[in-house]
């Protein structure tokens, strides 16, 4: 198993793949030599024990015939870190949409929910859109070298393969996967695509640490509440009379003045404030004048 740093986010118990056990083969029996039945007891217990194939246990183990028993690959919520450049599965800030390569810093932007589907894993990640609706991981352009891979409404679902130096996640019975652009670059906002296997490639495999459970983080991003006040319009006056020789002028001049004032509150978790440095929530007001 390889071993990644852990992000500096709230853990839990750090759980390890769950290996799939492989039956006893059955011993080897003279009795059929001598005309009588083979003994199938030890054979039989096995099977007995043996775990059954969950969709989980099918999508990391493969075919029985040609693939050696592997771990089975345990839903919950991960970092996961390019196994050449250790940059971070990251949905950019700019658009809430775009996949790219990003130093680790373990918030909820990277931090992505592996949700059992079918024999694959629909891949969440923790933040939310500014609707407050969840993004999902999948590709709009198509299965094509180079195709970006995107945070979406519509979720799809996705392999999970481990291997000894990582996971490794391609889009079903295709040999398309999870790839670092310019052959895992280490430049922050490099692009996460769709390529073809290459096997061996460390910029196609995925290193991870758990995080604690997505559950913990909803509903507990930014807080940002809004008021508005606006006082009675305010109204004066001024008069002022000229004479002149064979005219009186009077000019009258009413102006009107109403204020509003806007508050914003913003509210975010103890936890984000550690990290930015900051003592306290941000709370500022803001007031206008209006003619």
């Amino acid at each position: 198993m390889v071993k990644t740093p852990r992000a500096a986010v709230k853990s839990e118990e750090s759980l390890a793949p769950i290996p799939v056990p492989t039956p006893a083969p059955a011993p080897t029996s003279t009795h059929e030599e001598h005309g009588h039945a083979p003994i199938v007891h030890a054979e039989k217990h096995a099977a007995d024990h043996l775990a059954e194939a969950s969709d989980a246990t099918a999508v990391s183990s493969g075919s029985e015939s040609d693939t050696p028993s592997s771990a089975v690959w345990t839903p919950g919520t991960y970092v996961l870190l390019n196994a050449k450049s250790g940059t971070a599965v990251d949905m950019s800030g700019m658009d809430n949409k775009t996949l790219i390569g990003y130093p680790m810093h373990g918030g909820p932007n990277q931090q992505w929910e592996f949700i059992p589907s079918g024999r694959g894993y629909i891949i969440r990640c923790v933040r939310r859109s500014k609707d407050g609706h969840p993004l999902y991981l999948t590709t709009e352009t198509g299965l094509h070298d180079n195709a970006a891979i995107v945070a979406s409404p519509y979720p799809v679902t996705w392999e999970v393969e481990q291997t000894d130096e990582g996971i490794r996640i391609s889009w079903p019975n295709t040999d398309f996967v999870f790839d670092l652009a310019e052959w895992g670059s280490k430049t922050a906002g490099t692009k996460i695509q769709l390529m073809r296997l290459k096997p061996g490639e460390h910029c196609q495999l995925w290193h991870y640490t758990r995080c604690a459970p997505a559950a913990d983080h909803e509903n507990k991003e930014v807080e940002v509440r809004s008021a508005r006040a606006v006082s009675p319009p305010a109204t004066t006056e001024t008069v002022s009379v000229t004479e002149e020789r064979d005219h009186i002028t009077t000019t009258r001049t009413t102006t009107t003045t109403t204020i509003t004032t806007v508050t914003e509150v913003t509210r975010m978790p103890r936890w984000m404030l550690q990290r930015a440095g900051q003592k306290s929530p941000n709370r500022r007001s803001i007031g206008y004048r209006l003619a």
